[in-house]
């Protein structure tokens, strides 16, 4: 699953125009670091965002 992360096509879904990326990168090294502490909340605003347009591209619903 993280060596899809790391494809080209699945980038350009996950990184928004308005978005430089480097938040969301920075959390999922931490994810893939094994960090304890990361969490919904302390996830950043665009790592969420950009996990919902990945799971929106995969045809989930992010409804709550």
């Amino acid at each position: 699953m993280l060596a899809a992360i790391q494809d080209s096509r699945i980038q350009r879904i996950i990184t928004h125009p308005d978005d430089s990326g480097a938040e969301w990168k920075r959390d999922l090294a931490r994810f893939e670091s094994g960090d304890v502490t990361l969490t919904r909340f302390s996830a950043g605003e665009s790592t969420i965002k950009a996990v919902q347009r990945l799971l929106i591209f995969l045809g989930y619903s992010t409804s709550s």
